[in-house]
């Protein structure tokens, strides 16, 4: 278990090291990337933090302005502007979401590199292929100096 102190979106809570998703909330996003395949999609998710348990009870989809089927990125204003929507109806920020056309469900180096930035976010990765289906997983990198860690899905 890992504290994070310096964040400013973290303020001094545990990192999970599960998350649970609704089977509906699940549903949604893999028919969204299913939908959007080949591009990679991105989103935010949010809900509840409770101990090491990330609750997620929402997501918004981000533009990936990369428009690309190897990478993604949005505009940081639109993300913050949406985790403090969340924050004002009394959602925790959990972390992101993105889609791997064609890949595995591992972080790629870009990915390690941006879950760097803001540690404690959990990264939820949802592989694609139309003739393999999905393979997702989820990360978290607790703090500036280790490595990433799996984190369990539980969905309800």
């Amino acid at each position: 278990m890992s504290t994070i102190y310096s964040s400013i979106i973290f303020k001094n809570i545990t990192v999970p090291s599960t998350l649970v998703l609704e089977e509906s909330v699940l549903n949604e996003l893999k028919n969204i990337v299913r939908k959007e395949y080949p591009l990679e999609i991105c989103g935010v998710l949010a809900g509840k933090i409770v101990g090491e348990k990330a609750f997620v009870k929402e997501y918004r989809i981000l533009e990936n302005i990369l428009e690309s089927s190897s990478r993604f990125w949005f505009d940081e204003r639109e993300w913050m502007r949406i985790i403090c929507e969340f924050k004002d109806k009394g959602l925790d920020y959990i972390g992101l979401f993105h889609s791997h056309p064609n890949g595995s469900a591992l972080p790629s180096l870009a990915d390690r590199h941006r879950m760097m930035e803001c540690p404690g976010e959990i990264w939820l990765i949802i592989a694609y292929a139309p003739e393999k289906g999905f393979d997702i997983c989820a990360w978290v990198i607790s703090d500036y100096i280790s490595s990433f860690s799996k984190v369990i899905i539980v969905t309800v």
